[in-house]
Parts: structure tokens; sequence; C-alpha cells
């Protein structure tokens, strides 16, 4: 048996709606994921200990074929237990529901959701074949270093470590991995979740925030998404414009509220409109703020229904952005919005430069590259 301690980073959303005293990192998201980790990606991520143990990785047998169903439940020839405790839990709102902490937002189509901290969590695993238990544990720290657990992964949630991992050893890992990656420190008795959430806010959709005060909304803070501006540069505009032309001919858009005049790309003669924000992320709908507090939905359908994030967050003493190349499978892809009583239909773009864009729109919040 190997005892391995993991330290937790930043808060995990718990699979659970309300988690009990018991609540416990999944082992049936765990063991999967490592499985196919070592299986798939740990030769890329530590070349050296794929070596070390390449008898036992090619062993369809420990490790079947990650195309085989086989691999749902992991390899059947280890096992790994946890310690069943945790130290907080925390209620993350969704903004149906007056949510009181912004950057935990979840989506509008779900409930509630609650998140855990474990502090620390003991992990023990077993196996029959000892070499397979170092392997097991070596490989631990590569795959918590690359993943996060939980839901909203890709956004800072559920960072672990194994306890001793240095950043030296972190940040070699990534680089191994991931071709863009980029760091900003954390500054003193800010939450790193906020940092992502407000960042990230910038990078895909931009800032639009207003109060009330004396009957009536001012305006408080408004900057289009880096986003928005990289695509103007390249004489695209964003499926927004076209739905708000398409709100304006139904005489909708009235019903809207806005505090902010509207800011075009320099060239107002661009006239290709595509769903570029679909490339860092598909949702199922868009919400346009109404003024009576409600919001107006456009529904999204398309030829790709999931598609996360191509960039991820981590946390470890500061915070990371990683990414390697888009994937192609969300370029030239149609999507149809469903707009009042119209549907438009706006593909995403054919081409993406990730590396590039991420290269312009980090540097602009000051994030540091570090690859």
């Amino acid at each position: 048996m190997k005892s391995v301690i993991l330290l937790q980073q930043s808060d995990m959303i718990h699979f659970e709606a309300l988690p009990k005293q018991k609540a416990l990192l999944r082992i049936s998201e765990l063991k999967p994921r490592l499985t196919k980790f070592i299986k798939k990606d740990l030769k890329k991520a530590d070349p050296i200990l794929y070596e070390e143990f390449k008898d036992i990785i090619e062993n369809k047998k420990i490790f079947p074929n990650i195309n085989n169903n086989d691999i749902s439940k992991g390899s059947p020839y280890f096992k790994i237990s946890t310690d069943p405790k945790f130290v907080k839990v925390y209620k993350y709102k969704t903004f149906k529901s007056k949510r009181d902490n912004d950057f935990v937002r979840v989506g509008s189509y779900f409930g509630d959701y609650y998140a855990v901290n474990f502090g620390k969590v003991y992990i023990k695993i077993y196996s029959r074949i000892k070499r397979l238990e170092e392997l097991v544990e070596n490989a631990l720290k590569s795959f918590l270093i690359i993943n996060n657990l939980g839901q909203r992964q890709s956004k800072g949630f559920g960072s672990f470590v194994v306890d001793g991992t240095t950043k030296e050893e972190f940040e070699k890992v990534l680089k191994s991995f991931y071709k863009s990656i980029y760091k900003k420190e954390l500054e003193e008795d800010v939450a790193p979740l906020e940092i992502i959430h407000k960042d990230y806010q910038l990078i895909k959709s931009g800032v639009n925030e207003s109060f009330f005060k004396k009957g009536k909304y001012h305006q408080k803070r408004y900057e289009k998404s880096k986003l928005f501006k990289y695509f103007c540069n390249k004489n695209i505009r964003w499926e927004k414009k076209k739905i708000k032309e398409v709100l304006s001919e139904q005489g909708l858009m009235n019903r809207l509220e806005y505090y902010h005049p509207p800011v075009d790309c320099i060239n107002d003669n661009i006239r290709s409109y595509k769903y570029i924000r679909g490339l860092l992320g598909v949702a199922p709908l868009i919400n346009f703020k109404q003024k009576n507090s409600d919001y107006f939905k456009i529904t999204i359908s398309g030829e790709v229904d999931r598609y996360p994030s191509p960039i991820t967050f981590k946390v470890f003493e500061d915070i990371y952005a990683v990414a390697n190349d888009i994937d192609e499978d969300i370029l030239n892809k149609k999507f149809f919005f469903k707009v009042g009583s119209r549907k438009v239909r706006i593909d995403t773009p054919s081409s993406f430069d990730l590396p590039d864009f991420m290269n312009y729109a980090f540097r602009e919040l000051n994030w540091q590259r570090i690859k």
C-alpha cells in the first residue's frame, strides 16, 4: 500500500447537490481519469517515469485500450481509497437566484451548487503488483498538476497537488504538456478564483457593470472583451452585434437594459459575423439583461453540442493559464440562435490561432508568459 497526501489549492464544486457530512473526493472520477492519463498522457507529461514503467503501462490487461469501455472504471489492477472528511462547504448560487458570489456562477439553467474544501486529502493506493502501486503514486503527481477535479475545472476549481510538490516541479510538468502557459502572481488576501473570473470575463465577454441610485441605473464599468478586439483586427464582428441587429429589426431592443453606447470595430463597414465566443466554450444560451431585471434569453443550437473552454486555469501558489492548440472540431461549424421569433445562423470562424490570441489577451492583462 502507498499513502499520499493531497493539498487542495482551490474549492471543488461537488457533483452532489448538497454534500453530506461524509462527502469526499470522488474516486469514481479520479480513478478512471488517472488510468486514462497514465495510458494516454503520461509519456508526454513525464517521459522518464513512462519509460521506467513502460512494460506495465503497455500491458493491455492492466491498462486497457483507452477506446475500450472498460476504462470507464479505471484499471482493475489497483484501487484507491480516501479519507471522507472536509473542512468547509460553500454554497455557490447561480444568477437565477441572486448569487452572492459573482465569480462562482455556474450558469442560469442550473440550481444552486455546493463546493467543498478538504484542506488535506489522504489517499491510499492498493495493488498486488508493487511496481504498479509505485507507478500510480508517482503518476498522480503529474496528473494533478495537469488536471483539476469536480465541475468547472477549466476555471480553476478543484486544483490539488501532491504534498511536497515544488514550484519547479509544477512548472516543469506544465511546460512538458502545454504549448502556451501564462502566470499571474497572487495578491495578498485576494481569492484566486475571483481573479480568474474577472480576467476571464475580460477575455471572453467583456464587462458591463452598473448600480442603481436615485431611481435609475448608472454605469459603473464598461470594457469590451479581448476576444472582440482581437477579431475586430481580423475584420470579423462577434455574434452579439448580429443578435442585436436582429432584435432591433423586431423592435425588441427597447426592452434591454444598457448604459453605454455600443462600441464597434474601428472599421464599422465589416459585415462578417462569426460566433467567436464559441471558440472559448459553447454555451446553451446567451442572456441579455432587460429593464425589468429579468433576462432575455437567446437559445443556441448547432453542429457541436458541447465544447469546453480550451484554456484551463491552475492554482498553485500563483495562478496559471494553460492551453494547447484549438480543437479543429469547433472551427467552421454552423450554429443557430433563436432571437425573438427568428432563427439566425452564425458560424464559428474557419481558423483560430489560440497561442497568438493568448499572447495578446493575457499580456494585455499583465500575465507573465512562461512558455
